[in-house]
Order: C-alpha cells, then structure tokens, then sequence
C-alpha cells in the first residue's frame, strides 16, 4: 500500500493481486516482484533482487511500459537509464512518461552529471560539454572559454573540472560552473588527486609525499566537495580545498 498511489499490491508466489481502493477496479498479473517502487499515482517500478532488470508498469493501462537494466534517475514524469557501451563511452537515455511513453531520446557520451536541482543532464560528448533538459529534452551546447585544457570530470552535478597544461609554469585546476558560467576555483595541480573516475590527472609518485600534509590539514577544512578520488590503495570521498590546494 502506497500514499501516492489508490492502487494497493498483494505479491504472492508466481502472482500478484492489484486492487484500487478508489474505483474497485481489480485484476491480477502472473508477475512476483521482489520490490515496487511508487513513481505516482498510475506507474510503479517493479524489480527482482536476482534480476538488474527492471520494469516500469502502467496501472492505468495494465501493462509494461518500459523494461531497462540501470536507471541513474527517476522523477515522477522523467527516467534516465544508461548502457556501458565500452570502456570510454556511455549511452544515456531520457524518457518522458505519463501513462506510456510520451518522448525518448538517446546520447552518447563518454561522461555525464545529472543534477535535480538545475533538472539537467551535463553530457561530455568529443571534447564538448551538452546540457539536456529534464523537462522538454532541449538541448544546448555549454558555453565556456576554448583555453581550458583537458576535461578531468564533473563535481557537485553542474561543476566541470578542466586542468590547463602549462609549458614554463605549474599545471592548472580549474573548476568552472555550467549554470553560471564561470569560474569558481583554481588552484595549481600540485596535489595529491591521483585520479578522478577514470582520468588520470597527476602522476601518482606524488601521492606518499603529500598524503602525510594531507592528514595533517584535512581536519582543518576550509569546505568541502563531493568526489571520489583514488590514492592507490586508500580511497577518500571527497575533495579537500585547504586554503589554495585541493586535496
């Protein structure tokens, strides 16, 4: 029994009983899912704890909808899946539902960022950055400087981190923000970053020589941002800005 929904659920073993509270309307599937998830009033999400698949079901319409393996969002009228392609590329795909699917588009990219505060998708597609809108599937290119170097990864969902290869002076990190369109951090690429998902961003000889300043500062913390880095055989779970460094 859900609250979002007058639809109520009786799973048995190879069955399920569906029942509205509010028309009386009844009927039964030959389908036992492990779990259901309410998405609104006419669509739940039904999956089995042994299978990655998982099914979008209209109760309106008393049948499935959409059948996807990996969803990296789920709104009540918008769901985002993707497909490992290979190692270096992704397709994402958009749905926009109600009772059945309204409208879908596909991309390919070989990074992203989904952010629910901004309801958009950040795509890196050949070197550029594409943002997709959650609510009509617009797309646009980002607009930002041509000088920023090599694309690292994306922060905080609408945060792009380049880092600008320098011939006579240090490396830069720089941290630009695809809403407002511009910088808002830089920092030399001395530091301890390994990697950041699959991009190597310094050599990894300097890890053991800054994680003991490493441990030393990071209880003293200026703020913080979510991101996963590597140090080898340690991983912590953020990025540590101490004053001009990130860590």
């Amino acid at each position: 029994v859900f609250e979002d929904t007058p639809w109520c659920f009786v799973v048995m073993k190879d069955r399920t009983y569906f029942y509205n509270r509010n028309t009386k309307e009844q009927y039964v599937e030959l389908i036992s899912p492990d779990n259901i998830i309410c998405v609104n009033k006419n669509i739940v999400v039904f999956f089995n704890d042994a299978n990655s698949e998982r099914t979008l079901y209209s109760l309106s319409q008393q049948k499935p909808i959409l059948h996807y393996t990996e969803g990296i969002y789920l709104s009540s009228d918008t769901l985002v899946s993707k497909v490992t392609i290979d190692e270096q590329n992704f397709e994402i795909v958009v749905y926009k539902f109600d009772e059945k699917i309204i409208v879908s588009k596909s991309f390919i990219c070989e990074n992203y960022s989904i952010s629910d505060k901004t309801g958009k998708v950040y795509l890196l597609q050949n070197g550029l950055i594409r943002v997709v809108s959650l609510e009509n599937l617009s797309v646009k290119e980002s607009t930002m400087p041509n000088d920023f170097g090599r694309f690292i990864g994306f922060l905080r969902e609408s945060i792009a981190i380049f880092l600008l290869s320098q011939e006579y002076y240090k490396d830069i990190v720089v941290f630009y923000d695809l809403e407002r369109l511009e910088v808002i951090f830089k920092c030399d690429a001395f530091f301890p970053i390994a990697k950041v998902g699959r991009n190597i961003v310094v050599n990894e000889d300097l890890i053991q020589k800054k994680f003991s300043e490493f441990t030393q500062v990071a209880s003293q913390l200026d703020f913080r941002l979510g991101l996963i880095l590597e140090y080898g055989i340690l991983c912590i779970e953020d990025v540590y800005i101490v004053g001009d460094s990130v860590y």
